[in-house]
């Protein structure tokens, strides 16, 4: 899971507008809709999450079950190292995440 992977997450508004993944890609939902994470702490807009259809949820979920038969083949040292990759990734944005989930859910770290 190289960290490129996340790239396209969200663009680079303030705040951001976030995208829904498909299995292979970062997406923007094709209706365009989108609603607001508020902060509980100022009511500030924190980011705009994809409102995605019924076809794309289908995607999703169609796309989850192709990467659990894969994962299901992986050995336990292939499963570790893609664990390694996202823990190594979260440690590298913690200050990020961290103050995300402050304003996010309202209590301070």
């Amino acid at each position: 899971m190289p960290a490129e992977l996340f790239e396209e997450l969200h663009d680079t508004r303030t705040p951001p507008a976030y995208n829904w993944f498909d299995g292979s890609s970062w997406r923007a939902s094709s209706n365009g809709h989108f609603f607001d994470v508020i902060s509980p702490i100022d009511h500030s807009v924190l980011g705009k999450v994809p409102i995605v259809t019924h076809d794309e949820i289908d995607t999703a979920i169609k796309a989850a079950h192709v990467a659990q038969k894969e994962w299901e083949k992986k050995t336990l040292l292939e499963r570790g190292k893609v664990l390694q990759l996202a823990a190594d990734w979260i440690r590298e944005k913690e200050e990020y995440l961290t103050n995300l989930l402050v304003m996010e859910i309202g209590k301070p770290a």
